[in-house]
């Protein structure tokens, strides 16, 4: 049992190495594409095709078994991605600017007060009523 275990290691090792790198790509693809969905207006369209095209290219390559394709297209896909993920780090950046210290308390963009968490002790009023 044991040496039928090692016999079959490398095809095993080689069978997760793929697993791994189908779940990254088909990760990082799902997550490309709706961001792009989302965020088209802040790239050029030239930069939104190329990420488009690495999808694409990504896919075909999930369509094969060879982990070091797969993991190439997906290095690709991040590299082209960069555009996109520094247009909306940046808007995030934009939407965060520091207020003008309103003595500890924030507010949300629509002037929402935001409740922050606080030590208390219950009183029990019927108890002190009583001592009172």
């Amino acid at each position: 049992m044991v040496s039928e275990a090692e016999s079959h290691a490398e095809e095993a090792h080689r069978l997760r190495e793929v697993a791994e790198a189908r779940n990254a790509a088909e990760t990082l693809a799902y997550a490309t594409e709706k961001s792009l969905a989302e965020n088209r207006d802040k790239i050029d369209e030239a930069e939104a095709a190329t990420i488009e095209g690495r999808i694409m290219e990504l896919k075909q390559a999930l369509e094969g078994s060879d982990p070091e394709a797969i993991n190439a297209r997906l290095q690709e896909l991040q590299q082209a991605a960069q555009p996109l993920a520094q247009a909306i780090y940046a808007q995030a950046q934009a939407g965060a600017a520091p207020d003008g210290g309103n003595g500890g308390t924030t507010t949300t963009p629509e002037g929402d007060e935001v409740v922050e968490d606080a030590d208390y002790e219950v009183i029990d009023e019927d108890e002190a009523a009583k001592k009172a």
